[in-house]
């Protein structure tokens, strides 16, 4: 068996009769050629082109020109994608790239995110605050099993009452979603607070670490409890009256980037949506409040260098009281 290379293109002469040829990366054995007879070099290969991927998560863009070093690592991009809208992730980048930093760039940015804290608002819940909450549930046998079980284990006294002010929509949520539900709620809400604390350790509010608990938050949920519920309860979460804008809309993007990593890795571990999540976050794909208390992505603040947001209030879009359907 004899690879055809360069050398024999060159010197059709150093093949002789009897030789069977393939050309390299085709595997793909050649006819025998016939003595006396020359032997024509293949056409050259040209791969198929193939048409980018523009729906979903991580969809790629036109240019699929990339380096050797952008190669050696995967990134996908979590921003959520409104087809409707003017502030898409491709378009911006885009913006971005035909302005140029000096010439509107920066003036680009700055409007995409005036654009999400004018988005992510939620409305006031009508039903006001509930000051203590208890599910009104009763858990199974397994479900008493379980809670037993899981206070021995972890040394948590997990119960099926908050000791935390909720809004009423919350509550109505919680009821809903029953005992077991609870208690995988419950579970999201520690894992990530400890993961927060543990893998970030600074800006644990307003910051990359308060960042990064809202999204993993999100995440384990979608995970455990569906993207539709846990996008109707933590709509629901932010419905607290005299919430600062740039905060709520940092901590309900965040939410549904968070979403969208669980959904596209499904049964995905905790350690793994951990992972997904920080690259988010190192990525510049999550918002946080800087130190002069303003909206800004997640790599353009070092860590530990950020702020408190300290603006008012601003009408509510996001209505908590309407379900959200999953995709």
């Amino acid at each position: 068996m004899l690879a055809l290379n360069r050398t024999h293109l060159v010197d059709p002469g150093l093949i002789f009769a009897g030789d069977k040829i393939y050309v390299p990366g085709t595997a793909i054995a050649q006819a025998e050629p016939s003595e006396g007879s020359p032997l024509v070099p293949p056409e050259t290969y040209e791969p198929q082109s193939q048409e980018p991927t523009t729906t979903g998560f991580g969809a790629q863009t036109d240019d699929q020109s990339v380096t050797a070093d952008e190669t050696s690592s995967t990134s996908l991009d979590y921003a959520p994608v409104d087809e409707t809208s003017s502030w898409s992730t491709s378009e911006t980048e885009l913006s971005a790239q035909e302005t140029g930093p000096e010439t509107g760039g920066a003036d680009a940015q700055s409007g995409e995110l005036e654009r999400i804290i004018a988005d992510y608002q939620v409305t006031d819940d009508p039903g006001g605050m509930v000051e203590r909450y208890t599910a009104d549930v009763v858990p199974g046998p397994l479900e008493q099993i379980a809670l037993g079980v899981w206070n021995r284990v972890t040394g948590d006294d997990v119960s099926l009452t908050l000791d935390r002010p909720i809004t009423a929509r919350e509550a109505a949520l919680l009821d809903d979603l029953g005992a077991g539900g609870f208690m995988a709620l419950n579970d999201a809400t520690q894992y990530a607070r400890q993961a927060a604390v543990e893998q970030v350790g600074v800006g644990l509010e307003d910051g990359h670490g308060d960042a990064f608990r809202h999204a993993l938050w999100n995440a384990f949920m979608t995970r455990d409890l569906g993207e539709s519920f846990t996008a109707s309860f933590t709509n629901a979460h932010e419905g607290v009256p005299g919430n600062p804008a740039d905060k709520e809309a940092m901590d309900l993007y965040n939410n549904e980037v968070g979403r969208a990593i669980a959904l596209s890795h499904p049964g995905a571990s905790n350690e793994e949506l951990a992972e997904w999540v920080m690259q988010a976050l190192d990525e510049g794909q999550l918002l946080v409040i800087d130190a002069a208390g303003q909206l800004n992505w997640s790599d353009k603040v070092a860590w530990g260098a950020t702020g408190y947001a300290d603006d008012a209030p601003r009408q509510g879009v996001i209505d908590p009281a309407v379900p959200v359907n999953s995709h």
